[in-house]
């Protein structure tokens, strides 16, 4: 007995050290965790950092992250509570008939049982009106498309406790009303799912997937497609289905909740459908439209169809989530999506706007492009109402454009509009670099001043000139704020308004080698305080600190 119990003390004890004898041999294949969880990277050497202790937080998540058997042993502990308990060991996840998972927080959204305020939904659909009514008038068309999440589809599939709990109205139900009241088109892929449900021969979301799955994806890409062919005048590349490739083993995101699960089995289906699909028109010939799609993850499924990108011009994008990415509808690279004036263009631009969202989303739809729009729209408004007046109270500059409208016989005001359109169109973008070698930044909108504190120039460091005519210029930041000489206080240049009055307007005066000087209205130059380097109106000669390199223009 006493044997028995040295050799089980010495078995555990190895045991314990066993994790550490993987960590340095590394004898045995590392098995690694998959889903939606961010690796810690090995943290690099920084004196800085160790001081803050930052350093020793980096590296203890990257061990315990990567030491020993961790992947294994975890892996394991799911597959054991799974087969024993039905545990998914995903917060999120529930598993309901013949093992088809789905979202909890998905599932209480389309049944109703967490919803938005019928007010806060009215308030959203009034701004998608708003950013309709902008499209519009520049030649575009808005469509809002909403996906069916998979409960929609699928609802005698969840699980028993669900039964009956269908909760009316819900999010779905009143956007459906708003947007009839409001006369917003929408291709709603609900009822259509449910009907096709019926008649496919594969499924249309998988056993262990959240989203659509590629093959009823496809489906919804028909639709697009046919929708904007019948709504655009010119005729555009076409497709055809070629087939249906049958494959054991799940594309794309036909299995992300599997991912998550980490399991050492797989409790997935056994077949999985992907179309095939070619180019029968050329697209050489055909009219491409540009379009812009907003959208949450639904929409990655019909993108990676890869007809889209064939379809659609060159310049179509998807902007997943509005958040910080733009991607091309082909393979092109993804870019930083910059929240500027630019993208106002580049959405008014557009053939077709897509809003697309799935049920499960519309809490957060339509992902803040709205607020971003109907902000836009403010600040282009307040700014095109003030370079209105400022013409009209220039009397050679009203008589100028009076002989035109008699010219072309049209009216004043719609001369006076064209002028404003081309002061805003033919704007510049400049950096400027002050005496002490550093750039002009905006900054941040809480500081509402102009500092010279910046080393290399980006979104905050370029400016816009709007000429007003005889070297008078407004000058525009990043985020079309208007700087403007604080006159009646410490004349410190801000960066706060939304429109142009006199302290807003500013001579420039063009220098030897590439450098400017500008005057205020107060009739004093802008100059550099080279002890806190703000920027002041309050310079009576140009010397060394009132000049500014002017760095790039771009037209």
């Amino acid at each position: 007995m006493k044997a028995l119990k040295t050799i089980l003390f010495v078995f555990l004890f190895l045991l314990l050290w066993f994790p550490m004898f993987q960590e340095f041999t590394k004898q045995f294949k590392k098995v690694e965790l998959t889903g939606a969880f961010t690796k810690p990277e090995k943290p690099t050497f920084n004196l800085q950092e160790i001081k803050s202790l930052a350093f020793q937080k980096k590296w203890e998540d990257y061990e315990n992250s990567n030491f020993g058997f961790r992947g294994l042993f975890v892996k394991l502990r799911n597959s054991i509570n799974n087969v024993l308990f039905g545990d998914l060991s995903v917060a999120d996840n529930i598993e309901g008939k013949d093992g088809f998972i789905f979202s909890l927080g998905s599932v209480e959204s389309t049944l109703g049982i967490n919803h938005l305020k019928k007010e806060k939904i009215d308030s959203t659909i009034d701004k998608i009106k708003f950013l309709k009514e902008g499209i519009e008038k520049h030649g575009g068309q808005l469509l809002v498309v909403i996906a069916p999440s998979k409960e929609t589809i699928m609802p005698d599939f969840l699980p028993y406790r669900y039964k009956g709990k269908q909760k009316k109205p819900t999010n779905y139900t009143n956007f459906i009303e708003g947007y009839k009241k409001a006369g917003i088109e929408v291709i709603d892929f609900c009822p259509y799912f449910k009907k096709l449900r019926d008649t496919c021969k594969y499924d249309l979301f998988t056993k262990t997937g959240f989203h659509w799955s590629m093959y009823g994806a496809a489906f919804a890409q028909d639709s697009l497609v046919h929708y904007i062919e019948k709504h655009t005048v010119k005729p555009i590349p076409t497709y055809k289905k070629t087939g249906i490739e049958i494959d054991s083993k799940a594309r794309d995101s036909d299995n992300d909740f599997e991912n998550s699960l980490n399991l050492f089995f797989s409790v997935g289906q056994s077949q999985y459908a992907y179309p095939k699909f070619k180019i029968i028109s050329s697209r050489a010939k055909n009219y491409r439209p540009k379009v812009i799609v907003i959208a949450d993850s639904y929409f990655w499924q019909l993108k990676n169809q890869k007809m889209l990108g064939k379809v659609f011009s060159e310049d179509s994008k998807f902007w997943f989530y509005f958040a910080t990415t733009s991607y091309s509808m082909g393979d092109g690279k993804p870019v930083p999506l910059e929240k500027t004036q630019t993208l106002m263009k580049e959405l008014e631009s557009a053939d077709y706007v897509i809003l697309f969202s799935n049920i499960s989303t519309l809490p957060t739809f339509p992902y803040g492009v709205t607020d971003f729009y109907f902000k836009g729209g403010k600040i282009k408004t307040e700014l095109t109402n003030s370079l209105s007046s400022i013409i009209k109270s220039k009397t050679t500059w009203v008589d100028s454009l009076t002989q035109q409208a008699k010219i072309k016989n049209t009216l004043v005001d719609d001369e006076i509009g064209l002028e404003v359109d081309q002061i805003l169109n033919t704007k510049k973008s400049i950096q400027l670099k002050a005496a002490n070698n550093k750039f002009l930044c905006a900054g941040d909108e809480s500081e509402g001043v102009i500092l010279a504190n910046r080393d290399d120039a980006s979104s905050w460091e370029t400016f816009y000139i709007l000429n007003l005519k005889n070297n008078q210029v407004a000058i525009q930041s990043y985020k079309q704020k208007v700087l403007s000489a604080e006159i009646n206080t410490k004349t410190e240049i801000t960066n706060t308004r939304l429109s142009i009055s006199n302290w807003e307007i500013f001579t420039i005066i063009n220098l030897p080698d590439n450098y400017v000087a500008f005057k205020a209205c107060n009739g004093k130059y802008l100059s550099l305080d080279k002890k806190t380097n703000q920027i002041f109106a309050n310079a009576n000669v140009i010397g060394v600190n009132e000049k500014f390199k002017l760095n790039s223009i771009i037209k």
